[in-house]
C-alpha cells in the first residue's frame, strides 16, 4: 500500500489553513464537503471527491444501542486530550481548565522558591553556605516563568490571539474566563474537540 505524502490546503469558514498531510486533515476533522487544494490541482475541490482522501471519510456502521448506553469506553469524556501535553512549548492551544491549573502551579512554585530565597538569606547572615539554595531557587523561578509563558501563549492561541497578548496587564484574567474558539483556528485544532 502506497502512503500519500501530498500536502493539502483546506478552507474553513472562508479562511485558508495548511498545508496538512492527509493524517493531519483527519486530525483537524475536516469534513467531506470542505474545500481542499494541493499542488497539481487546477482548482479547489471538495475533500470527499479526491481519491487519495476518500479513506478519511469512511463511516462505520452505528454502534448497537446496548453498547452506547452501558460501555464507558464509548463515552466522549474518555476521548479528551490529556492535560499538560508539551507544557514548555508555546505552540498549539489549551483549554481554560489547563490554564487554571497552570496558574495554580505557577503561584505555588514561585511562593516555594521565594521561601527558599528567604531561607537562603537567613542562612547567609549566619555565615553558612547558601549558594545551593540560591541556585535552586533561581532555576525553579526561571522554569516556572517559562512554563507560565508557554502555557499562556497556548491559551491566547485558543481565543485566536497572539501569545504576546498575555503581557497586557490583567489579560491573564481574561484568559481564565474567555471561551476558546470553536473548531480549527490558525493555531490548531480545538482542544475540546469541537468542530
Amino acid at each position: 500500500m502506497e502512503i500519500n505524502t501530498q500536502s493539502y490546503y483546506c478552507e474553513i469558514d472562508g479562511e485558508e489553513f495548511g498545508p496538512y498531510s492527509p493524517i493531519e486533515l483527519y486530525d483537524q476533522r475536516v469534513e467531506e464537503d470542505a474545500l481542499v487544494w494541493c499542488e497539481g490541482m487546477e482548482d479547489w475541490k471538495e475533500a470527499g471527491s479526491i481519491h487519495d482522501l476518500a479513506p478519511l471519510f469512511l463511516h462505520p456502521p452505528p454502534l448497537p444501542k446496548s453498547m452506547k448506553a452501558t460501555d464507558s469506553r464509548y463515552h466522549s469524556s474518555n476521548l479528551a486530550r490529556p492535560l499538560f501535553k508539551s507544557p514548555f512549548l508555546p505552540e498549539g492551544r489549551i483549554r481554560r481548565l489547563e490554564y487554571g491549573f497552570t496558574t495554580i502551579i505557577f503561584w505555588v512554585t514561585t511562593t516555594f522558591s521565594n521561601a527558599l530565597l528567604g531561607t537562603s538569606q537567613t542562612i547567609q547572615t549566619n555565615h553558612e553556605p547558601s549558594g545551593t539554595l540560591l541556585i535552586f531557587s533561581v532555576i525553579l523561578i526561571i522554569v516556572s516563568f517559562w512554563f507560565m509563558l508557554a502555557q499562556g501563549a497556548k491559551r491566547c492561541h485558543d481565543i485566536g490571539k497572539s501569545g504576546w497578548y498575555q503581557l497586557i496587564p490583567f489579560f491573564p484574567i481574561i484568559l481564565l474566563f474567555s471561551e476558546g474558539d470553536r473548531g480549527l483556528n490558525s493555531h490548531g485544532s480545538d482542544p475540546k474537540g469541537r468542530i
